[in-house]
């Protein structure tokens, strides 16, 4: 059997050789690689755009090397095809929620620009004095709360902080403290101090956070996004920051990704922007590779694949 992988890490691929030798393991990191191989491969492990999914005769099944699938599924004939599409739920749930409480923490004690004090040698006590916020009594919102939104929420417990939620799911967390259906989702922003958006990409998600949500923000709330670009509705929230309708906001994807050079985000001071790699751990590549491993094993002995994903709900 051929499985090809287009998410290539170093050398497991010759590890995936080494166990399992009756198979051919073939790396193929560029589109023009993939569409190499692709046509008579039966695996594909990343995310196949629509020539590469089209030039493949044999498919049946692709692993998504991580939790989102949104770049596969936006592909229609998948949906209809008879491929199964894995992803990957739990190696990343705690680095992002890591990231996210520190997001939160560098704008609560404004440590960006404490660190740009640093380097000029700034020594100036009173020039923060009372500017600085507390997360315990404060309110964080979650727009998602599945796997990385629960991991967030036990960590701001630990902070002493209020959760609330909207999920199109009915929510059962001893983390969570009130958990409302998405329709709501402006009286989650109306009631947190910190709205942290961690929902998938999926049809129906698009732009769930505009100008509705903006709106009902209060002065003072500050936005961190971690799941996908293209929930929050970009355009809507820079008129928000710029205006100063909302405080700030810490943002890790976009909704095109790498961020243009020239987009304004950039240069907000009220900003805080990492380049989508909230799970950039050990950890979690790792765990990717563990579960890959065992899906394989399972795919080979013709048993249930971990984590399969609904084609038309998109996760």
């Amino acid at each position: 059997m051929k499985i090809v992988l287009g998410y290539v890490e170093g050398d497991f691929y010759k590890e995936l050789a080494r166990e399992f030798p009756e198979h051919e393991f073939v790396p193929a990191p560029s589109v023009g690689e993939q569409l190499e191989e692709v046509s008579d491969a039966e695996v594909f492990y990343g995310w196949p755009g629509r020539d590469v999914f089209l030039a493949a005769k044999s498919l049946k099944w692709i692993q998504c090397g991580g939790t989102g699938v949104d770049a596969v599924v936006a592909t229609p004939e998948v949906a209809e095809s008879d491929v199964v599409l894995t992803n990957m739920i739990g190696p990343h749930t705690a680095p992002i929620a890591d990231h996210t409480m520190g997001m939160i923490i560098t704008l609560a004690h404004r440590l960006r620009e404490m660190w740009e004090a640093q380097g000029r040698h700034e020594w100036d006590i009173s020039h923060w004095h009372e500017s600085l916020s507390e997360l315990e009594g404060s309110t964080l919102g979650l727009v998602g709360a599945g796997g990385i939104g629960q991991a967030v929420a036990r960590r701001a417990k630990g902070f002493g902080m209020k959760v609330l939620a909207v999920d199109p799911r009915d929510i059962d967390s001893e983390h969570v403290d009130e958990a409302w259906p998405v329709s709501k989702i402006g009286d989650l922003a109306e009631a947190s101090d910190w709205l942290v958006v961690t929902a998938p990409f999926a049809p129906g998600s698009k732009h769930t956070v505009g100008e509705n949500v903006f709106s009902r923000m209060r002065p003072h709330a500050r936005l961190v996004v971690v799941s996908r670009g293209g929930v929050v509705e970009e355009n809507a929230l820079l008129q928000a920051l710029q205006s100063g309708a909302i405080a700030g906001a810490a943002l890790d994807v976009f909704e095109i990704e790498p961020l243009a050079k020239d987009s304004p985000f950039w240069d907000l001071p009220n900003v805080l922007i990492t380049p989508h790699v909230s799970a950039e751990t050990a950890e979690t590549f790792a765990r990717r590779r563990e579960i890959f491993r065992n899906n394989l094993g399972r795919y080979f002995a013709g048993e249930s694949l971990l984590y399969e994903v609904d084609k038309h709900a998109g996760y």
